[in-house]
């Protein structure tokens, strides 16, 4: 679906009609529910962009209709199916299916987060060696990041990167926030610590490339252990 809007057009999906129908009539629920599951921490993890009460409400909205679904379905099967067996199996399966609606909804943000940091860790040796490059070229911690956000080398780091150069573009952080902004809520051990370190290392004017060699040594030593 498209609107005109002075002159330009804007896309409006589906989903962003669902979205809208979902808030409307869930709006209230949905910000306990996100409360509740701390839907934010999960979604910030994830590298999600949405907001958790949009989040939640979608969750919800969905849970509802599939209940909907499932007692129209379960009213079929009473009226015409005479087998008590058979009966029995639908009700559970057509119980079951709004819990199993919610539970895809909850597991996501956790499964996005899971490949989220598995894409991280599996670069990360190889982009801390390339960081300590930087470092001893005397190349700023804003280039650095453009330059790895456009990096064919990498992938999951490429991302975060990007996510870093977003905040500091789009909300005017610099670079130092920016990087910590997403190191502390990223589901990556390594990555957080090694990312914190290198923003306090520069904070407190101590040796960066010496952090950073010591780090790379230590990551790539890991490396070695897992293989």
């Amino acid at each position: 679906m498209r609107l005109m809007r002075h002159g330009s057009r804007v896309r409006i999906s589906l989903l962003d009609i669902v979205d809208s129908l979902a808030w409307i009539t869930l709006g209230g629920l949905a910000i306990k529910f996100a409360r509740t599951f701390e839907i934010e921490t999960l979604l910030r993890k994830a590298g999600l962009l949405i907001h958790p009460h949009i989040y939640a409400a979608r969750a919800l909205f969905f849970t509802f209709i599939t209940f909907i679904i499932s007692i129209l379905a379960l009213s079929l099967v009473m009226l015409f199916i005479e087998s008590l067996p058979i009966c029995i199996a639908m009700v559970v399966m057509t119980c079951s299916m709004p819990l199993i609606v919610l539970g895809a909804f909850m597991a996501y943000p956790s499964i996005k987060a899971a490949a989220r940091m598995k894409s991280v860790d599996h670069e990360l040796p190889f982009f801390a060696a390339y960081l300590t490059t930087m470092a001893y070229s005397g190349v700023p911690p804003e280039k650095v990041i453009e330059m790895v956000s456009e990096l064919k080398l990498f992938r999951g780091i490429r991302e975060e990167a990007q996510r870093i150069l977003r905040d500091i573009k789009l909300f005017g952080r610099d670079p130092l926030t920016a990087i910590e902004s997403v190191a502390l809520t990223h589901p990556s051990i390594l990555f957080r610590e090694l990312m914190l370190g290198y923003t306090t290392t520069i904070r407190t004017g101590g040796d960066v490339i010496h952090y950073l060699e010591s780090r790379t040594q230590d990551l790539f030593r890991r490396r070695i252990e897992d293989i």
